[in-house]
């Protein structure tokens, strides 16, 4: 599993698992879907970028993004418009 993700402004941090399921959960709501799509949206979005992370020694944000939005348009382009409504709301 990778150890770190390194940020936008060069920073590093320990990987956490957990804020990977947070954005899309968050994305999907943003998206207006049901709670009971959310669960299901999550463990689909999620488990490639994790299988994908636990191949890399350090990730970076941007990559975990890239990958999380493709995943995301395939599972629920709806989640996708709510990421990047609240990217948009962020300044990102």
């Amino acid at each position: 599993m990778a150890k770190e993700v390194i940020k936008r402004d060069g920073s590093r941090q320990e990987f956490a698992a957990e804020k990977i399921r947070k954005s899309v959960e968050a994305a999907a709501r943003e998206g207006g879907l049901s709670e009971e799509r959310i669960g299901e949206i999550v463990e689909k979005a999620s488990a490639p970028v994790l299988s994908w992370a636990e191949e890399q020694e350090e990730v970076s944000t941007s990559e975990i993004r890239e990958r999380l939005l493709a995943e995301l348009a395939n599972v629920a382009p709806e989640a996708v418009e709510g990421w990047k409504a609240y990217d948009e709301r962020r300044g990102k």
